[in-house]
């Protein structure tokens, strides 16, 4: 049985797949290449893809959820600074209050 596996494995390994296969996270359909652009950063060349469904309805709703999560990500990561600074501005004050009581 194992042997039938690593058989298998060799005989799947060595077949000419694609592997860019890129799926629309709502409809399924294979996704479009709309761009391609490089950007050098230090000694490294990034190959950027910007992809979109062949369904511009679709396209439309996936790009709306996209940005509600960005809007989302961003309030959350807004929040936590206000709160990271609350917290610090309270520390400097118990440290303020602890030196004025001496």
């Amino acid at each position: 049985m194992a042997a039938d596996l690593v058989a298998l494995n060799a005989i799947v390994g060595n077949m000419q797949t694609p592997t860019n296969i890129n799926l629309c996270s709502r409809c399924k359909k294979q996704r479009i290449v709309v761009r391609t652009w490089k950007e050098i950063v230090i000694n490294s060349t990034i190959i950027h893809t910007e992809t979109a469904c062949p369904d511009p309805d679709c396209q439309e709703i996936v790009d709306a959820q996209n940005n509600a999560t960005h809007e989302k990500r961003v309030s959350s990561e807004e929040n936590r600074a206000k709160t990271e600074e609350a917290r610090k501005l309270k520390i400097r004050q118990n440290l303020t209050l602890g030196r004025a009581r001496r």
